[in-house]
């Protein structure tokens, strides 16, 4: 039996970058394609991979599935993710197609680039006995949306049954309380509310350690199943009572903060067969008896960080593909001064599709005392420098290393067995002193064993050299559709309201209707002047956009907001009114002088092509001081005409600041600006009427 989600609501964003396509049998269906993310710059880290967080989802049961991703462009090479699960491809004419014997979930990468993945949740089809009944008083059906207005679902009694349908969104951030609840949700999703920063203020909601997560289990006995969390601003799931049952879950969020995971206290959690693509840890406990088992990974700071005391944990089956800062982060990052107690066990993991890996393992901040055991069996790992795509930031990789601040609790006694490690396929019988590192020479024990029962799991790509038809370009900048291009009479047919959109136009173009839809051409472009100029180069289409001098920023439409906030837990941005009842943007709270805004401007730049750009608006401050704009290229590290200061007062005054943009900064993968507090940190600013032109 094959069961194709009922869509999600318009609300979720959409992605036409790839068709997905599922077959069992004689039955086909196409589930949606959802990327429903903020852009987020990250703050000290590689913007790679952390702007999309594309997605599909269905369930079957019965026969095995074959799951075709046509694939709308340009590719070298594929890989589907985890390679330790060897999933069987195959790849004909831009169609990758993956075969499930089983409910799986797996993601398919392009040319090792993090920012095309696309993530593919193939659920077990619920048993009906399962299903809550409607009908009992203790069930609740979410059914559509549901939207609470303060933005909090609060459980406060015991044996609750939450039920949401297939298709279903709850807009909110959910607090359970009460004990032996369960909380069903295949097909459906919890989106945080406090990304539409039009309707809710953050300060109320919280980030990071603060407020309220997305989702908070704090009742004992709990069980949640299946529930996909979407766009979180905070820490995702949230385990802070006993015997709390995790699984089928999922959480996609890109904002820094955004904590897969975490087990902060009780004891007997069990998280099992989730998948994890996050922007900060992934896996957070501080806890007793927690049993983690098939998890998929992928995230911008730490996969595993366990802190603070953690007794008697096993992690099995851990597969990773991206973790930023390094494998595991042994590390208390607070100032408390008690001795940790550290009993964990690692089993079963592999990094070897990881992009991005530092280091493997890191330990500080942990204390004296002598009871700490961590042991690591049947590793697959890079070599910690790229894993086939070495990145430019890494310095100096390791594998262990042990490191004592000055101002840091002292940490020493670790006992930490290998057992079964390999890195890049060859079998770790010792560690070179560059890549075991022990500051201050604590007293620690390293144990290494192989005996060689652990076959390594290695990295399984694919090439295919794959170029794709009828491609579009509006500039440099490739656009795909949810109407495909189509031919008819020689002449290529494009979705007219699809091709304005995203090249921000309303002219008035001549349309033929095909099949339902409104289609145009390249040469109609051109005469409604939305283009100046349109045709083929090489193997796809170019369309020039017109240029009259028009504001660049698209409004923001829906959910997700263009604006992010820069250092976010070190800044809250909120809207307010002015006495015209405009909205206008407002950075406060802030608490770091790198604090502020910012917005990407990369897909008005490919558009609109090398050159002179003003970025223009208006602003003020809670006292006088001064801000600074700055302009970041792929990365925070490499801004040009970053430290532009300028004065600003407490009453509104216009400023605007050119940007030179040449081609490197075009093919680059992403382009921002930021607005951020002075040499002298400003507490609060204001901002409003953004402009982007090109000179």
């Amino acid at each position: 039996m094959l069961q194709i989600y009922r869509e999600l609501p318009s609300m979720v964003r959409r992605d036409f970058d790839y068709e997905v396509t599922v077959h069992q049998g004689e039955q086909s269906g196409k589930p949606a394609v959802y990327n429903h993310t903020m852009e987020f710059v990250v703050y000290g880290r590689s913007v790679g991979g952390d702007t999309n967080r594309r997605f599909a989802m269905f369930a079957f049961d019965g026969s095995g599935v074959r799951v075709d991703i046509r694939v709308k462009k340009n590719f070298r090479r594929y890989m589907v993710i985890p390679s330790v699960k060897n999933f069987r491809s195959e790849f004909c004419d831009g169609v990758i197609s993956v075969y499930l014997d089983r409910p799986d979930y797996f993601c398919v990468r392009l040319d090792d680039d993090d920012n095309t993945i696309i993530s593919i949740f193939a659920d077990g089809i619920m048993n009906p006995l399962h299903i809550p009944d409607p009908a009992d008083p203790n069930t609740i059906v979410i059914d559509g949306v549901l939207s609470p207005e303060d933005g909090i679902y609060h459980v406060e009694e015991d044996n609750k049954n939450i039920y949401l349908t297939p298709g279903s969104v709850l807009n909110a951030r959910v607090l359970i309380k009460g004990n032996n609840c369960k909380v069903w949700g295949r097909g459906a999703a919890v989106v945080d509310p406090y990304e539409n920063i039009y309707r809710l203020s953050i300060i109320s909601g919280g980030t990071e350690g603060s407020g309220h997560k997305l989702f908070t289990i704090a009742g004992a006995n709990c069980q949640v199943d299946g529930v996909t969390l979407i766009d979180a601003r905070c820490f995702n799931y949230t385990i802070t009572a006993d015997n709390v049952v995790l699984k089928n879950a999922k959480a996609m969020s890109t904002m820094m903060t955004t904590d897969g995971v975490s087990v902060y206290s009780g004891s007997g959690a069990r998280v099992e067969h989730c998948f994890l693509y996050v922007a900060d840890n992934a896996m957070v406990f501080s806890a007793t008896n927690i049993h983690y088992k098939d998890i998929t990974i992928g995230n911008t700071c730490t996969a595993v960080f366990p802190q603070v005391t953690v007794k008697d944990t096993l992690l099995e089956d851990i597969h990773i593909f991206r973790s930023n800062d390094g494998i595991i982060n042994n590390i208390y990052n607070g100032r408390e001064p008690v001795d940790r107690v550290v009993r964990w066990k690692i089993k079963n993991m592999d990094t070897v599709d990881c992009t991005y890996a530092r280091y493997f393992l890191q330990i500080g901040n942990m204390g004296v005392i002598d009871d700490k055991h961590v042991v690591l069996e049947n590793i697959s790992t890079g070599s910690f420098s790229g894993n086939g795509a070495p990145h430019k930031y890494f310095k100096s990789p390791y594998v262990l290393r042990m490191v004592n601040w000055d101002n840091k609790l002292f940490t020493e006694n670790y006992r930490v067995d290998f057992h079964n490690v390999y890195i890049d396929g060859h079998p770790v019988t010792e560690l070179e002193e560059s890549k075991c590192i022990f500051e201050k020479n604590p007293k620690t024990k390293v144990n290494i064993t192989c005996d060689g029962a652990y076959t390594p799991v290695k990295r399984n790509e694919i090439a295919v050299n794959y170029v794709a038809p009828n491609r579009i370009f509006v500039g440099q900048q490739q656009v795909t559709f949810e109407h495909d291009p189509l031919w008819q009479d020689d002449v290529l047919y494009i979705s007219a309201e699809e091709i304005l959109e995203a090249m921000n136009k309303t002219c008035d173009v001549e349309t033929t209707e095909i099949n339902g839809v409104k289609y145009t051409t390249l040469d109609a472009l051109v005469e409604c002047g939305a283009a100046v100029k349109a045709g083929k180069r090489r193997d796809f289409f170019e369309i020039i956009p017109a240029y009259n001098g028009e504001n660049l920023f698209k409004e923001d439409q829906g959910e997700v907001s263009h604006w992010g906030e820069q250092v976010c837990y070190m800044v809250d941005l909120v809207t307010e009114r002015d006495e015209n009842g405009e909205i206008y943007y407002s950075c406060q709270r802030i608490r770091n002088r790198d604090a502020g805004m910012n917005r990407f401007i990369t897909e008005a730049v490919k558009m609109y092509g090398a050159g002179s750009y003003k970025v223009s608006f208006s602003c003020r401050a809670q006292e006088k001081g001064s801000l600074r704009f700055g302009v970041s290229y792929d990365d925070w590290q490499y801004a040009t005409g970053y430290c532009n200061s300028f004065d600003v007062s407490t009453e509104w005054q216009s400023v605007s600041f050119d940007i030179e943009v040449d081609e490197d900064m075009v093919r680059g993968q992403s382009l921002a600006f930021r607005v951020i507090s002075g040499e002298t940190l400003m507490t609060r600013f204001d901002a409003k009427e953004f402009s982007l032109t090109k000179i």
